[in-house]
């Protein structure tokens, strides 16, 4: 694997941890989810959706790496759309709390 590859990994670990606690801020400020499979997620506690979300990421990043040794090219175009979708999520995210009208 080289060290592109591996620090577009990192890079998607990282927007996931950023999407969690933008969303963590948002959920104290009043904001709500707008992902209904997460929300049912929500509903059962933000621990049960934080151990879910960390097993699909282990999954995507498992799938992927073994992807990489099959088709690497294809691999980190794949990882590098994750990556932008995952940052637009994050600044969608941030665009969220800072317009949470305060409380009254």
């Amino acid at each position: 694997m080289n060290r592109k590859f591996a620090f577009g990994l990192g890079t998607f670990a990282a927007l996931n941890a950023a999407d969690v606690a933008v969303s963590a801020i948002a959920f104290r400020l009043g904001g709500a989810e707008g992902n209904p499979a997460t929300q049912a997620l929500l509903n059962c506690g933000f621990a049960a959706a934080l151990t879910v979300k960390a097993l699909i990421v282990l999954g995507i990043v498992a799938a992927i790496t073994w992807c990489y040794r099959q088709e690497p090219k294809t691999s980190a175009y794949v990882l590098a759309g994750l990556n932008i979708y995952y940052t637009l999520i994050v600044a969608w995210n941030l665009y969220q709390v800072f317009n949470i009208p305060p409380f009254p």
